[in-house]
């Protein structure tokens, strides 16, 4: 009897960035890659030294969406999306540390947005870091 071993979409402790420290080093030194509305990813290149695997954080501004209950449903929204494509970030010797910002005004959207604009968002940085 064989058994196959199931690749699961997990998003684990390790690769949220919690650090103080190098998300503030991400917002003053992170480069923006053109907004895919209603989504805006910023991004930073570090060693493999400094992390251990891609970190990312969710963003959603309390100047923009009022409610908190909607700004919590955004950011699981693209969560979501992020642990289900992750698999298509490059695995090279450059981690990056990312922060996904909702920029829209609108209190709802859709996942299957979220979801297009995150996927977009992964393959220009693909196409960056080669």
């Amino acid at each position: 009897m064989k058994f196959t071993t199931i690749k699961r979409n997990t998003f684990k402790a390790h690769e949220r960035l919690k650090s103080k420290k190098l998300a503030q080093q991400l917002f003053e030194q992170g480069k923006p890659i053109w907004d895919l509305y209603p989504i805006r990813l910023i991004y930073l290149p570090c060693d493999k030294n400094n992390i251990t695997c891609h970190q990312v954080l969710f963003s959603v501004p309390k100047k923009k969406v009022k409610h908190a209950v909607d700004r919590n449903a955004i950011k699981r929204k693209i969560k979501e999306a992020y642990r289900l494509n992750k698999h298509l970030l490059p695995n090279s010797d450059t981690h990056f540390l990312l922060a996904y910002v909702y920029i829209s005004s609108q209190q709802h959207c859709d996942f299957s947005t979220i979801q297009e604009q995150v996927i977009k968002s992964i393959n220009q940085l693909t196409r960056l870091s080669k």
